[in-house]
């Protein structure tokens, strides 16, 4: 995973280039809005901080959390001091986050452009700035960060960090690791986005069995849409739904996807924000009814729907 950024109070101002003649001392803390040149001659200002549980893409990675996490999404901005031009890539200037149990947090180690998502890899001219960068840190579920840590570079042999404190700096979120969900809203998965559309019981072949005389099937029928910043392979595989029946049993998952109006496989390859719709089944005994159905897609928090209403 992947990263951040030091010095006199100055806002939101180009810093003079002939500061670095003379480094200040590192203060102990710094705060949002101020800008802190750092000892590898550049400068950080912190914009902004907010938490999600939706994926963040950056160049073509994503990045996102899994049930019992959350998303640090940090927005900043640098400026290079140095009279020379200066390379700024992901590991210029790393982060990290201790959350509110004291567990530390690194980075995605990854920086991104807001404008255009693009990785950020680039020369810096002398005294020339770049706004609206930003990175996550993948955190704890519950509770607010204590504090974001910036590694600030070397004094000597010793490696120097800034510590902000990130009390009163982000709206609080707590994710749960499984939310009470209702049909026709997309819901952020992993790498997907998933909307229930349709449940339905019906006797016709599915997976190319017809079901016993005794049994039927019960489908839901979901839109997954690729929100991840590439291609992406989706299958039967992709996804942990476990669906309940009145009494609590659990019934099997078959991994098999079909397309929604035909007994046919639904796997297939996703371009990035293209969206295709997919059915699930199972067999259930026609003495049976389904009641609760949760969907995750791998280690993702699970959405849970009342299925209770389909009809038979």
């Amino acid at each position: 995973m992947r990263k951040l950024i030091y010095a006199a109070v100055l806002g939101f101002v180009f810093l003079p280039i002939g500061l670095l003649a003379a480094p200040l001392p590192l203060p102990s803390e710094i705060q949002f809005g101020q800008t802190y040149p750092l000892r590898d001659s550049v400068a950080l200002t912190l914009t902004s901080a907010k938490y999600t549980v939706v994926r963040v893409n950056i160049g073509a990675a994503s990045y996102f959390p899994q049930a019992g996490e959350k998303l640090l999404v940090l927005h900043f901005r640098i400026q290079n001091l140095t009279k020379d031009s200066l390379s700024y890539d992901a590991g210029t200037i790393p982060f990290s986050v201790v959350d509110a149990a004291g567990v530390t947090h690194k980075s995605v180690q990854d920086i991104g452009v807001e404008a255009t998502h693009q990785t950020a890899e680039f020369d810096l001219k002398p005294g020339e700035a770049k706004d609206d960068l930003y990175t996550a840190l993948i955190t704890s579920a519950t509770g607010v960060d204590k504090t974001l840590i910036v590694e600030a570079g070397r004094e000597g042999i010793e490696e120097e960090s800034l510590r902000c404190s990130l009390s009163g700096q982000v709206t609080p979120l707590d994710a749960l690791k499984s939310i009470a969900a209702a049909g026709g809203t997309f819901y952020p998965l992993a790498l997907l986005d998933a909307r229930l559309d349709s449940i339905a019981y019906t006797s016709l072949p599915l997976g190319g069995i017809r079901p016993d005389e005794e049994q039927r099937y019960f489908t839901a029928t979901f839109t997954i849409e690729n929100k991840s910043a590439g291609k992406h392979g989706v299958s039967g595989m992709n996804f942990v739904p476990v669906l309940r029946d009145t009494q609590g049993k659990t019934i099997d998952y078959n991994q098999t996807i079909l397309k929604p109006a035909e007994d046919v496989s639904g796997d297939a390859v996703l371009n990035a924000d293209a969206e295709m719709a997919v059915r699930f089944f199972w067999p259930l005994p026609k003495s049976a009814r389904a009641q609760s159905l949760s969907l995750a897609e791998g280690q993702s928090r699970a959405y849970v729907f009342d299925v209770s209403g389909a009809k038979l």
